[in-house]
């Protein structure tokens, strides 16, 4: 669980704002307390579903921006080219 991660744990202990991970495992640990285990199941998932989101977005931007980058110096370097002549 996420926050019995050590550095969540300091994290939220110096500065006393709770993060996305101890909202989640606060919300597990209630739900598996309460006999409701197919809600901490739910949240695991939907857990697992935002990270696998988080991750395919930053890849796509990643190449989005490789892309744009690599067409911007195709431009810069056409309008040096351009001045020399």
């Amino acid at each position: 669980m996420p926050v019995l991660k050590k550095m969540v744990l300091i994290l939220l202990l110096k500065t006393k704002r709770p993060n996305a991970d101890t909202l989640s495992s606060s919300a597990i640990i209630s739900s598996i307390l309460l006999g409701k285990e197919s809600a901490a199941l739910t949240i695991m998932f939907l857990e697992e579903v935002s990270e696998l989101l988080t991750v395919y977005t930053m890849e796509k931007n990643s190449w989005s921006y490789k892309r744009y980058a690599k067409c911007w110096r195709k431009l810069c370097l056409e309008k040096k080219f351009l001045k020399i002549m």
